[in-house]
């Protein structure tokens, strides 16, 4: 299996999250789609989210620098795909 950057795989940035939207901060990567849980692509950690779950909806139009709380841990957005 070829390995690929998971940045370019997915297209090109954007200002706020939206279905389709690789969220990257400072816990991890969350990909807004179709909810299937975890996956590992290019040695991180992708979890695979739906916009209806909770915390798809409080990302949800958010922008890089913003800040939310889910589960008790704050995260920051980070960067955006």
């Amino acid at each position: 299996m070829q390995h690929t950057n998971i940045k370019t795989t997915i297209g090109d940035k954007t200002d706020f999250v939206k279905l389709g939207s690789l969220v990257k901060t400072n816990v991890g990567f969350y990909f807004i789609a179709s909810s299937i849980g975890a996956l590992k692509i290019d040695h991180h950690n992708v979890f695979v989210i739906s916009a209806a779950s909770p915390i798809g909806q409080l990302l949800l139009g958010k922008k890089v620098g913003d800040s939310f709380l889910f589960n008790k841990l704050n995260q920051t957005i980070a960067a955006l795909y």
